[in-house]
């Protein structure tokens, strides 16, 4: 008997937690584990998903930013919050800066790296590192700058009163340092070194033989020894022809292919929606104009 009214009380007490078990079954239940039936899964927010995960996604962001609001820029009578939202145009601002600062140190860096390397590099060498060299010039500075001109396309309105069109001037000075100190001064900076090292090659072989010596580097020192000032010039020179043509290629990329092609169709756009507009106007106008037919 007590056997038994213990098994009562146990069973009972079982199904008692049971019931509770059933009651709260659903906290560690996720219904949607293997499929949500909600995700959006769109074509252009799967492109946006990809684009905050890949290089430029800052860009990206700008982009989507003048995508999406340049029907407003140019209603005069309703603009979108987003051009109102300062502390979201102040946080693209700071990612532009903390972007141009980040680049500048990495490709001043990588132009001291360049310039230094390459002297002691033949040709095969030269040419692998000025490969490089042109790759991330054009990676760091030429494509972010080349997204400016693409913006440039969504401005409908190019007169000082369009809306979207401060704002593209206001992006455009922010990211304009880029171009001003990583292009221009840089590039002129080591330019103007490279011929300084030029007419004082004889002086710089034996710095070098003796900084080489100290590290006591038997082949090292060997190698050295045998560059000839003929070889140290012909590195110089290779060298400055890859700053010279990094600049070259960043400036017919920039203004001779990329800037004039978006605006030719930012020229299109703003013809199509001043058609648009006219035709709208037109047909508010006969609505409102027409005489009523009994």
């Amino acid at each position: 008997m007590d056997n038994s009214h213990a098994a009562a009380i146990n069973n009972g007490a079982y199904s008692q937690s049971n019931v509770h078990g059933d009651t709260y079954a659903h906290r560690d239940h996720n219904p949607y584990a293997n499929k949500d039936p909600y995700e959006n899964k769109d074509a252009h927010k799967e492109e946006e998903r990809r684009d905050r995960q890949g290089p430029w996604a800052l860009d990206f962001e700008i982009i989507r930013f003048f995508r999406e609001n340049y029907n407003a820029g140019v209603d005069f009578e309703e603009s979108p919050r987003a051009f109102f939202d300062e502390e979201y145009l102040l946080a693209i601002r700071l990612k532009l800066l903390s972007r141009n600062i980040k680049t500048m140190f990495i490709k001043f860096l990588f132009m001291v790296i360049f310039s230094s390397i390459t002297l002691l590099l033949h040709t095969k060498g030269l040419m692998i590192f000025g490969s490089i060299y042109i790759l991330v010039f054009l990676y760091f500075v030429a494509v972010p700058m080349g997204f400016v001109k693409y913006c440039r396309q969504y401005v409908m309105d190019d007169t000082d009163k369009g809306k979207l069109k401060k704002i593209h001037n206001t992006y455009l000075s922010w990211i304009r340092p880029l171009e001003i100190i990583a292009m221009n001064i840089f590039t002129l900076f080591f330019i103007l070194l490279e011929i300084v090292i030029f007419f004082n090659v004889e002086a710089l072989k034996n710095y070098i033989i003796e900084i080489t010596a100290k590290l006591k580097i038997a082949p090292l020192n060997e190698y050295v020894s045998a560059l000839s000032i003929q070889d140290l010039q012909f590195s110089i020179l290779v060298t400055s022809a890859y700053f010279i043509l990094a600049y070259v290629l960043y400036w017919v990329f920039i203004y001779k292919i990329w800037a004039p092609k978006w605006e030719k169709v930012r020229l299109i756009n703003e013809k199509a929606f001043k058609i648009s507009h006219q035709r709208a106007a037109l047909n508010l106008m006969d609505k409102l104009t027409k005489e009523d037919k009994e």
